[in-house]
């Protein structure tokens, strides 16, 4: 009976968890949008650089693709990239869609 207890307390634990990654990942797709409402069109490491208490280098890109997969956001590649950089750097800017998202 102990163990059914247990068993039941670590499902809500991690139903909370889940609930903590699913609402900051929500802040930081606002913070994304807002700030490339005010900001104009940008590379996602300058909008890092502006929000770094929210925003890490290593989910960055996620977030502006999964932003891009629900149209809120679009993405340009950058024609003139340097040759020693191996993936070509994108800007992205905020869509009509995105502008109007709460």
């Amino acid at each position: 009976m102990n163990w059914i207890f247990w068993a039941l307390m670590g499902l809500l634990w991690l139903a909370f968890l889940g609930y903590r990654y699913e609402r900051r990942r929500q802040l930081q797709q606002r913070y994304i949008l807002r700030d490339l409402e005010v900001f104009g069109p940008s590379y996602g490491l300058d909008i890092v650089k502006r929000h770094p208490e929210v925003l890490r280098r290593g989910t960055i890109y996620v977030l502006l693709g999964d932003l891009e997969e629900r149209r809120l956001v679009t993405s340009v590649e950058e024609n003139d990239t340097p040759r020693y950089v191996l993936i070509p750097r994108r800007i992205y800017s905020i869509t009509p869609r995105g502008r109007a998202e709460p």
